[in-house]
């Protein structure tokens, strides 16, 4: 029974060291299609047509490598700039360019008016009567509180005394400089008071021959003040005011006790007039 498995134990190694060698065989052995070409223009691993006769041999012609495309490059395009906006303008402020001029800040004013007056004084009453009064006026200071004025001033009334003619005429023409002080600036009303210095010459007319003791001139000067009130809209500007006058240096009307009759006068005008 040893014997047995000995000898069938030896034919298995037998047959096995032969099937190894037949494989080994057949695995160095090229094959048809192992055979190199001789075609130079056949790729490689393709069978040359002499393989098999007459068959037909397509073999894939080779591709050339994949060439790299130029993909151009973005232009620059230059990035817009961030724009700041200006600064808000201030509404109170005003530049130097847009600075209204100095006449227009102060106000500038041109009037012309008229009115009635007459002598304070009850001896001047006694020779002379109520008369009329008419002034031109340029006003400086129409938008301020503080205001200066200067004026031309004429005034004209009757006069009787013995050894004057009936028809004879008192006239009066001067010059007058007066501080005003405004209540308010550019508000449409404008109460003020003013106060200043006036000169008046006196000079009779209508009176061929004085045969009376009335000079036929003099030279008066006035101390006016008084109070008024003013409007203005678009320009135009208008007032009412009352005044009184202290006046020296008369000499006009003589007096018993020497000098003359005092001369002071009181009026009320309305003058109408435009501003720059």
């Amino acid at each position: 029974m040893t014997s047995l498995k000995r000898a069938l134990g030896g034919i298995a190694l037998v047959v096995l060291i032969a099937a190894s060698g037949r494989a080994h065989a057949q695995t160095l052995t090229p094959g048809p299609s192992d055979q190199p070409s001789s075609d130079p223009n056949a790729p490689v691993g393709c069978p040359s047509p002499t393989g098999q006769a007459g068959a037909t041999v397509s073999c894939p012609q080779p591709q050339p490598p994949p060439q790299p495309q130029y993909q151009p490059q973005p232009q620059y395009q230059p990035q817009p700039q961030y724009q700041y906006p200006p600064p808000p303008r201030r509404a109170v402020a005003v530049s130097e360019e847009e600075e209204e001029p100095l006449y227009k800040r102060i106000g500038i004013g041109v009037m012309i008016g008229g009115g009635v007056d007459a002598f304070a004084r009850s001896d001047m009453r006694d020779v002379t009567g109520t008369g009329a009064s008419w002034d031109a006026r340029l006003i400086f200071g129409t938008h301020s509180y503080l205001a200066i004025e200067g004026s031309y001033i004429g005034s004209e009334q009757t006069i009787h005394a013995l050894g004057l003619q009936s028809n004879a005429r008192l006239i009066g023409n001067g010059a007058q400089a007066a501080i005003r002080l405004n209540a308010t600036t550019d508000f449409i009303v404008q109460p003020f008071v003013y106060g200043g210095w006036a000169w008046r010459h006196y000079s009779l007319t209508n009176n061929r021959i004085n045969t009376s003791d009335v000079a036929n001139s003099d030279d008066v000067y006035e101390l006016p003040a008084g109070l008024g009130l003013g409007g203005k809209i678009a320009g135009l500007i208008a007032d009412v005011r009352g005044e009184y006058r202290w006046t020296w240096n008369e000499n006009l009307v003589p007096r018993v006790t020497g000098g003359g009759l005092k001369m002071d006068r009181w009026g009320v005008t309305g003058n109408i007039g435009f501003e720059f």
